[in-house]
């Protein structure tokens, strides 16, 4: 299994996972160019692409969607509230492509076993993913005020996190942004926080864990150094009784991260 971030945060997230059995995007929130311009680093082609898993419905997830399905008729695979959503914005997709899922129930693509939990989100129906085949599990986890014993049950045994870490709540209650909105991005159904995040992954080390990455960072509210930095104090203690430390990157808003392989 390889595992890449194309492009995280509030202006578009993707996410690319691929193995010798199957290729899939978590999310579309880019220009199409964009995704595969990511896709070629990973010496992938588009066509080799055979879903697009969608988390929920907001612009910075789904921005280029359409155009790709167009162009290369990827099966998209959402649950229906999400799918309803999408048609609501008057989206031109492939009804035939969409593959309709719901939360807890897991389904196969390739080799791949993707187990889909319920995130708290102010969408219609959201829902993030844990993915495993032969070699190992990511679980990825964005765009949720809070987490709830389930979505940790769920991520537990990863080998693989990408965990939101959109905010330090300083920054935000300081920042431009109005009153409604930083009560928004701070409630249980906003997003997770530096801290809570940490909190999150300090709950979920344990011996096999390769590689952790903080993505969702708000680049008005966060910095990538203090997002690493929260994480790190929070975490250093755990680390301490690990033969192997796990690598601990920040996925860059625009940049493609480096390739992690299990």
């Amino acid at each position: 299994m390889n595992f890449m971030s194309i492009a995280s945060g509030s202006s578009g997230n993707c996410l690319f996972v691929g193995s010798k059995s199957a290729n899939i995007l978590i999310d579309a929130g880019i220009s199409c160019k964009k995704i595969c311009e990511g896709l070629s680093i990973a010496d992938t082609s588009p066509e080799d692409i055979d879903a697009i898993l969608i988390t929920h419905e907001h612009v910075d997830h789904i921005k280029g969607i359409e155009v790709f399905q167009k162009k290369y008729h990827t099966k998209i695979y959402t649950t229906k509230g999400t799918y309803l959503q999408l048609k609501k914005k008057r989206m031109k997709l492939d009804d035939e492509l969409f593959n309709e899922i719901e939360a807890g129930v897991d389904f196969r693509i390739g080799g791949f076993l993707i187990h889909p939990f319920s995130t708290l989100h102010d969408v219609a129906d959201p829902v993030c993913y844990t993915v495993t085949d032969g070699t190992g599990k990511l679980s990825m986890l964005t765009d949720t005020g809070n987490y709830t014993e389930e979505m940790k049950k769920s991520m537990m045994n990863s080998n693989i996190l990408y965990i939101e870490s959109n905010h330090d709540e300083n920054m935000l209650m300081a920042g431009s942004y109005s009153y409604q909105v930083k009560m928004r991005v701070i409630s249980d159904s906003g997003h997770l926080s530096n801290e809570k995040a940490a909190e999150l992954i300090n709950g979920l080390l344990w011996k096999g864990l390769k590689c952790i990455f903080l993505g969702h960072l708000s680049e008005e509210n966060n910095m990538p150094a203090l997002a690493d930095i929260t994480t790190r104090s929070m975490l250093d203690e755990e680390w301490k009784y690990q033969t192997d430390e796990p690598e601990l990157i920040v996925a860059g808003h625009y940049a493609p991260s480096k390739i992690i392989e299990l």
